[in-house]
């Protein structure tokens, strides 16, 4: 199994000559999911405006995976479109594929394939392919807390958009380059389906640190239903050398329903 997650890594690196770093996500199964099978949750999210500002934004995300024996695939589809006085105004995407490894109880490889686009940071495309490791610093036990810490090497290639027409354009060549990352996630489960997650990245360039990435992640989740359940997250990045025309810092509140498979 290693050894066919190492091949996908591969072709996926030969035959997109455009290899590329993360929108940076948090994609896990259950901590201390042991059984064998599939699972998967899927998300929808939506946020309106009326008055001065005419807005629509639609969303939706199927977070799933495969756990067999010390194998775990994993991955992660999102899309999103905004609406403006009734024309699409952007259209966002990203799709992540990981394999994990578990070693031991404490410490795993991973392996991971991403491409996204997102318009509102004038990200055109972006794909990656990455390795690394997590260890397991904290299982949820007794004290129902999860705490986990993962090392990474990515290779990106990013094609931009446009910043107008007096901007330079960026060609379809686009950026290559090679990012550390490193990022630690907690996870606290209080009862009843009842969960509060945070998760925090950063991603250096490898040859130049002050050239970095970052996020933080927090959400909660309360069940409403056994199978349904509501999820209020925020979102807030930096990117230290952002494109031009875009902010280097970035946050978002989401409300999200969500069905569990």
């Amino acid at each position: 199994m290693v050894r066919l997650s190492s091949l996908i890594v591969f072709l996926f690196m030969l035959t997109n000559s455009s290899v590329s770093l993360a929108s940076i996500v948090t994609i896990s199964q259950k901590p201390g999911r042991a059984d064998n099978g599939a699972f998967g949750k899927l998300g929808a999210n939506w946020e309106q405006k009326t008055g001065n500002t005419e807005k629509l934004a639609l969303g939706g995300f199927f977070n799933g995976g495969y756990i067999l024996d010390q194998n775990s695939f994993l991955w992660l589809a999102t899309i999103e479109e905004e609406k403006s006085l009734g024309v699409v105004t952007s259209e966002s995407s990203l799709l992540h594929l990981r394999h994990r490894y578990a070693f031991t109880d404490w410490l795993d490889s991973e392996m991971f394939v991403q491409q996204a686009r997102n318009p509102f940071n004038r990200l055109k495309r972006r794909r990656l392919a990455g390795v690394g490791t997590r260890f397991s610093l904290q299982k949820a036990a007794e004290t129902g807390l999860s705490l986990y810490f993962g090392l990474a090497l990515m290779r990106e290639h990013e094609v931009l958009e446009s910043a107008g027409e007096d901007a330079e354009t960026t060609t379809d060549d686009g950026i290559y380059e090679t990012r550390a990352s490193s990022y630690l996630f907690l996870t606290y489960d209080w009862g009843e389906g009842r969960t509060f997650n945070q998760t925090v990245y950063y991603q250096p360039l490898a040859d130049y640190a002050k050239n970095f990435r970052s996020i933080s992640q927090t959400s909660i989740t309360l069940p409403l239903t056994k199978t349904i359940s509501f999820e209020l997250s925020y979102q807030f990045s930096r990117d230290s050398y952002p494109p031009e025309g875009v902010e280097p810092t970035d946050s978002q509140f989401k409300n999200s329903i969500t069905l569990e498979l």
